[in-house]
């Protein structure tokens, strides 16, 4: 029987997620479909393979449409021991973000808005792309709530203005590698949301029709690309051909780096050889 563990926040009963790991393993997950809050474990989100996090973005998704958290708690506790959480900042080339974790190190939790901005898959709106959107302002990304368009973090659960950027998400779940040079393969589909205009977001930052940004303003605007990379089979080699690829990289490797040596280092490890093989 699955755990059930409630929310450090609102409380309520949080949903179990089992979502695919590296090497057929899996990752358990809970997340607050109210508050949005993601309960997790030390390292759990680093086990997660590609499908894992699609199975993840497709939960989050899913459940975002009318969901509206209420006020972020003042005293969020640990749902396995219940000890008060103590805040933490997570510090990345996209900003800091913070969380909360137990003290007695049972976990941490924090909002999936932020946890996917540490990663640089949400993001601030550019100035350029604020007026391009007009007096269009998305709600919370973090909790739902409404939002001013010149309000700065939501004033309900604290999180900063955020949007989806779309280019890097499908670059990350792996869907712009299935465009070709050779014009092989079904070009990656996505509706711009002020001109109806279908494009490509792996390749396009604005409309080109429109200017609108390539960018998501909420979690339902990632249905089409989460049921493409669902779709997607990454390949699977056997085990013998997975080594010999690895063995083939390794002396493609040597080779570079020998060969991007100075050329005095290789006159001296040439003469030092023949040195060597005079003296045997």
């Amino acid at each position: 029987m699955a755990r059930v563990l409630h929310c450090p926040d609102c409380a309520a009963p949080m949903a179990h997620l089992s979502l695919e790991g590296h090497y057929g393993a899996q990752v358990q997950l809970d997340h607050c479909d109210a508050c949005r809050q993601l309960w997790f474990d030390d390292g759990e989100l680093g086990r997660l393979g590609r499908m894992g996090w699609v199975g993840l973005l497709q939960h989050l998704a899913a459940r975002s449409e009318g969901a509206v958290g209420g006020p972020a708690s003042s005293a969020p506790a640990c749902p396995i021991c219940r000890l008060s959480l103590r805040q933490v900042h997570d510090q990345t080339v996209y900003g800091s973000f913070h969380g909360q974790q137990c003290p007695a190190g049972h976990g941490r939790t924090q909002r999936d808005a932020t946890l996917f901005a540490a990663r640089g898959l949400f993001r601030r709106l550019r100035p350029i792309e604020q007026a391009a959107l007009g007096d269009r302002h998305p709600p919370c990304l973090g909790c739902g709530a409404p939002r001013a368009r010149t309000e700065g973090d939501c004033s309900y659960c604290g999180t900063p203005p955020l949007v989806i950027d779309l280019q890097r998400l499908s670059q990350s779940l792996g869907l712009s590698e299935r465009r070709s040079t050779m014009g092989q393969g079904e070009p990656l589909r996505w509706t711009c949301q002020g001109s109806g205009q279908a494009l490509d977001p792996s390749a396009h930052t604005a409309c080109p029709q429109c200017r609108h940004p390539v960018v998501a303003l909420q979690w339902q605007a990632l249905g089409p690309l989460l049921e493409r990379a669902a779709a997607q089979v990454p390949s699977q080699k056997p085990v013998g051909e997975q080594a010999a690829a690895v063995l083939a990289h390794a002396r493609v490797t040597e080779c570079w780096e020998r060969d991007a040596r100075p050329l005095w280092l290789r006159l001296t490890l040439a003469a030092v050889r023949v040195l060597i093989g005079r003296e045997r």
